[in-house]
């Protein structure tokens, strides 16, 4: 179980007694002035059944501002009831501090989280600010911490409950690897190896990754290879960081397979089904601006981006760490 800091908690419960304090003050002094308001000959409150169903239909639903004007009626409706699940995700994250968040709170460092991982490190091997650096250091713990598990023989990263740190889903997709590269950019070899090795049988088994794949069952729950390059680049970063042949060995095989089972009489295709390698009629754009920049860097091996002195963007966009002036930066961004 993840421990909460109780200067944390300390100042939640300040910031929420404080903002409580003010709105029920606010509350007590309206209250008051109705209690203390002229009371009105025959009236009474009835049919409260009634009363709170009207309420839920015409404001809750917004059913009458819908009927009166349904174009104008219907963008009014869409903001309020955005603003409703604002204030639940909201009150989710306020709940997450004091370690008790109640929607989803699964954590992963694949597929949707990718770039936030990726540009911390990154940006700081650029700016060397550190607080990416401060963000970046405890983040790669947890993720070795909590994320990593070892299932048939190979190190894979899943998901895991956020507040208990147990693994929750050991689904990867072939959005995953990426993280290969990222370890071995940020120094962890071992755990970079070791991955790589795993997402290596995976692509051998296959003679192309699946989609998705639950790597403690061995099952492929998607056959589709869309020409993804995440493992093309992690075998990139293997290459360059590890100087261990049998990295490039690995991208001549991954070369050779694209082209045994995604070329066709016009370009490259998606492989529906990794198992049949039945193709469909599709090329992704990512295909030429991203897969095949990493397979001609791997071959390549062009010394002028050595990665002490460029960083790399996910589709291999080379930046040079000395055109970048971290205090003019900050300069101009206001900080």
């Amino acid at each position: 179980m993840h421990s909460v800091p109780i200067a944390r908690i300390a100042v939640l419960v300040l910031a929420g007694g404080l903002s409580l304090y003010l709105f029920l003050a606010r509350l007590w002094k309206i209250l008051f002035q109705s209690g203390h308001a002229r009371a009105v000959a025959g009236y009474f409150v009835s049919n409260i059944g009634s009363r709170i169903g009207t309420f839920v239909w015409e404001v809750g639903l917004q059913a009458k501002v819908i009927r009166g004007r349904p174009a104008v009626g219907l963008a009014h409706a869409l903001v309020f009831w955005g603003f409703c699940a604002f204030a639940v995700i909201t009150l989710n994250h306020f709940a997450g501090a004091f370690g008790i968040p109640f929607l989803d709170r699964d954590s992963l460092a694949g597929a949707y989280v990718d770039s936030y991982y990726e540009y911390i490190y990154k940006t700081w091997r650029l700016l060397r600010d550190p607080e990416l650096k401060a963000m970046w250091d405890p983040s790669l713990a947890a993720i070795n911490r909590y994320l990593a598990t070892t299932q048939n023989g190979g190190l894979w990263y899943g998901m895991a409950d956020r507040v208990t740190g147990k693994i929750t889903s050991t689904t990867v997709t072939l959005w995953d690897p990426y993280l290969v590269g990222l370890l071995a950019y940020a120094g962890d070899m071992d755990h970079a190896e070791r991955s790589f090795a795993a997402w290596d049988t995976l692509w051998r088994e296959n003679g192309l990754l699946p989609m998705g794949y639950d790597c403690a069952t061995d099952r492929i729950l998607n056959p589709r290879y869309y020409l993804n390059p995440e493992l093309i680049e992690a075998c990139y970063y293997m290459i360059c960081l590890s100087k261990d042949p049998k990295y490039s060995a690995d991208l001549r095989q991954y070369y050779s397979d694209i082209k045994r089972y995604c070329r066709n009489g016009t370009a490259y295709a998606h492989v529906e089904d990794v198992v049949t390698k039945r193709q469909s009629d599709a090329m992704s754009t990512f295909f030429v601006a991203e897969t095949l920049k990493y397979l001609y860097l791997g071959f390549r091996r062009d010394p002028a981006y050595d990665f002490d002195h460029v960083v790399f963007s996910t589709e291999a966009h080379p930046f040079v760490i000395a055109h970048f002036d971290p205090a003019r930066i900050r300069t101009g961004l206001g900080l």
